[in-house]
């Protein structure tokens, strides 16, 4: 006989804490599984950002499911709120969701963990917990999930419980696919692309420009502050702070650097002209992808690579190619390089459910401003 499922909501930071073993046990097995999805990153963004956009400790709602004893799936979310303030429309959203622009973590491919097979039947219990809870929330807004996530199907499950149930288009992220590896790649691209490309391999090898990943704690450090160096510059000059700006944004990014650099679940890199940064990236490993989350690029006219930015990227794309990663995802955005260095693209989606009547016209309204916003910003740390 197969046991039932049941799910328990967590609410509290502790109760998260018991759960670390059986997360990452989950998030393992789970064909859904992302970076923002594991318990060191939601973990970590809790410890950072939940004192300035939550109520308290109390606000999260990780709801876990179990068949039996066995947990086979987990939904992590919270309440949005701002200490001190009256709380207004309550938002129930992903746990690293919710921040204001200057400092957002902006991650993509959320979703539910699940143990395969086990997918539809978690979505269904959790949705079942999440009308048991009604009460405390008035707007659930999941961000970035996968267009073909299997928490879409709470819009059937739901089509008739709120005045709005919706799914909106959020972006796409533009992806390159390296699994016949890096030459493969560059002749898939169009002609125009590939001469780019090849155009700025050649200009860097004749400026002497080096690719240092970083491996070592001094590595680590050294390459996460030119980082901050070159992005910080970038966004400055178009008269903007950026996110590193911001000590909860740098600190938690520099915690998962200093945990995920050497253990392999993220990659960090700059391109060198003798001593000196004139590019860096930084991204997440996962299952054969590189999920290249944010950039830093040189402002210096004197420098002799006509794009910095886009022959780091080349550059370790060839390294990641020749150590057998198949993907390489440029996330959302609309950076030209992002189109011009892929060949597919993988739409994301939001799903949203209003209770409230009196709210409903207003909220849409709030969607589709904050659609369009954030693909006028090109949806990344900026």
């Amino acid at each position: 006989m197969i046991d039932a499922l049941s799910v328990e909501m967590i609410t509290d930071s502790a109760g998260v804490d018991r759960l670390q073993q059986a997360w990452d046990d989950l998030y393992e097995v789970s064909p859904c599984s992302s970076p923002a999805l594991s318990w060191d990153w939601a973990r970590g963004w809790w410890r950072h950002y939940a004192e300035a956009y939550s109520h308290g400790d109390g606000s999260l709602r990780v709801g876990v499911v179990r068949r039996g004893l066995t947990v086979v799936g987990m939904l992590p979310l919270y309440l949005r709120g701002r200490p001190g303030k009256r709380p207004g429309l309550r938002r129930l959203g992903f746990v690293s969701t919710g921040e204001d622009e200057i400092e957002e973590t902006c991650p993509d491919y959320m979703n539910i963990l699940a143990v395969e097979g086990e997918e539809q039947a978690c979505v269904r219990a959790v949705g079942d917990a999440l009308m048991r809870i009604r009460r405390d929330w008035d707007v659930l807004e999941l961000d970035n999930i996968p267009f073909d996530s299997p928490l879409t199907l709470l819009t059937d499950q739901w089509a008739t419980s709120f005045p709005i149930v919706e799914t909106v288009l959020r972006g796409a992220c533009p992806r390159a696919n390296l699994a016949s590896g890096f030459e493969a790649f560059m002749g898939s691209l169009s002609s125009n692309a590939r001469q780019q490309s090849r155009r700025q391999l050649r200009e860097s090898d004749r400026a002497g420009a080096t690719l240092l990943l970083a491996k070592d704690p001094a590595s680590i450090e050294w390459c996460f502050d030119e980082l901050i160096r070159l992005h910080t510059l970038r966004w400055n000059a178009l008269g903007k702070p950026g996110v590193f700006a911001r000590p909860r944004f740098t600190e938690f990014h520099r915690e998962l650097c200093r945990k995920w650099v050497p253990e392999g679940k993220a990659a960090l890199a700059v391109l060198k002209l003798g001593d000196t940064g004139i590019a860096a990236v930084y991204g997440f490993l996962h299952r054969g992808k590189f999920d290249s989350y944010t950039l830093g690029t040189t402002l210096n006219p004197g420098v002799a690579i006509q794009s910095p930015g886009m022959a780091l990227q080349l550059m370790l794309m060839r390294e990641l190619a020749a150590r057998g990663l198949h993907t390489f995802d440029h996330l959302q955005g609309s950076r030209r390089y992002k189109k011009r260095l892929s060949t597919t693209a993988y739409p994301l989606v939001q799903l949203r459910f209003v209770q409230s009547r009196r709210q409903a016209v207003t909220e849409r309204a709030v969607g589709v401003a904050r659609a369009l916003k954030r693909r006028l910003l090109g949806g990344r740390p900026a």
